[in-house]
């Protein structure tokens, strides 16, 4: 297939646990989060509940909305979702009889994106007494977990009217079509390294070896320690607490180096920041994506204490705030580039303070297309 990459429109579903592990995301992970629009159903820094009959249903209705030739852009349609979604799990919340959501939490989720802010880990696996990957999930078993390529478009125009400032591209489904122009029945599901494959031969590309950089987070031995700090009866109140302390920051780090764990050929867990960079590699860096994430998104407890300052930035897109409406446009790279030129010789400036405003500033750009 001829790859511009700037013409393709991935979408996914994520239906994984999750956990936020990075608030304070470094400019190369900012890069790789361009041109990529989240929808959480936890639209908040909370955990996700669901069903299995909700778990199974998903799929359907996106592959329902997805599959199918466009005659607008793709946020159109994820707008359309957001407003049957919206209502439909607020109601779910609230026939609870728990106090997990107030009304003020009900009121976020289901929210989409385009400004991403934080790094979170999917995981197909959980450990009961684990803060770093396990969420609330009302589970089959086996569970229902996978990362699904629900549909890939091609733009065909790239015209505009100028009278009305509308786009008037349409946008072909290619994926999953075979060769033949008839719809596959399967989702690709990107756990299964026989089917990334498949994506990456349907852009006449290679997946890497990621056998030789997958690793085992020692989940199970940090916990262990800690459970062995808090029960020795040798170490004061005060020395449990810092060493409690100096585990929590160990473990970041290697959080902080982690990207993949294989097992038996399928990817148990992946950092969304790694699964978006290994999409791009295949598509190309310019491509867009549509990720829908039903995941938790509660912050692990191994998050440094100072990195909780950055929750406040998690804006939506919203009517006030609108997002990025006619993706596979042009691009304005010059802009881009003298922006961050200027933005680099700014001096006397807070830099964290100033990650977020570049941040916020390149999804202002981004609207133009």
């Amino acid at each position: 297939m001829e790859c511009i990459d700037d013409n393709y429109i991935i979408t996914l579903a994520v239906q994984m646990h999750g956990k936020v592990i990075d608030l304070n995301l470094s400019p190369e992970k900012q890069e790789i989060f361009d041109n990529v629009r989240l929808y959480s159903q936890s639209g908040d820094y909370r955990d996700v509940l669901s069903t299995p009959m909700d778990d199974y249903s998903i799929l359907n209705k996106l592959n329902e909305i997805f599959q199918k030739n466009l005659n607008e852009p793709t946020i159109n349609e994820i707008d359309k979702y957001i407003e049957f979604m919206n209502p439909k799990y607020k109601s779910f919340l609230e026939s609870r009889a728990s106090d997990e959501y107030s009304s003020e939490d009900r009121e976020k989720v289901c929210r989409q994106f385009d400004n991403i802010i934080f790094d979170k880990s999917f995981s197909a696996s959980t450990l009961p007494s684990d803060n770093l990957f396990s969420c609330i999930f009302e589970r089959l078993i086996p569970e229902f977990h996978g990362i699904f390529l629900v549909s890939i478009h091609k733009k065909i125009d790239t015209s505009t009217n100028s009278n009305t400032n509308t786009n008037t591209n349409t946008y072909e489904l290619i994926y999953p079509m075979n060769s033949n122009n008839k719809k596959l029945e399967k989702n690709l599901d990107l756990l299964n390294l026989s089917d990334f494959e498949k994506l990456a031969k349907l852009f006449d590309k290679k997946l890497p070896n990621l056998k030789k950089i997958s690793f085992e987070l020692p989940v199970s031995e940090y916990l262990k320690r800690e459970k062995a700090i808090e029960e020795n009866n040798a170490f004061s109140i005060q020395e449990k607490k810092a060493l409690l302390e100096q585990q929590k920051r160990e473990f970041f780090e290697i959080i902080s180096n982690w990207e993949i764990t294989i097992k038996d050929n399928k990817i148990n867990s992946i950092k969304m920041s790694y699964l978006i960079k290994l999409l791009k590699d295949i598509i190309g860096s310019s491509c867009f994506i549509n990720l829908f994430d039903y995941s938790c998104n509660s912050i692990t407890k191994y998050l440094p204490k100072e990195q909780k300052y950055y929750t406040k930035y998690l804006t939506s897109s919203d009517i006030e705030n609108p997002s990025n409406r006619l993706w596979g446009g042009l691009y304005d790279k010059k802009n881009k580039k003298n922006k961050n030129k200027n933005e680099n010789n700014k001096k006397n400036k807070n830099k964290k303070t100033k990650r977020r405003k570049s941040t916020n500033q390149r999804t202002q750009k981004n609207k133009k297309y």
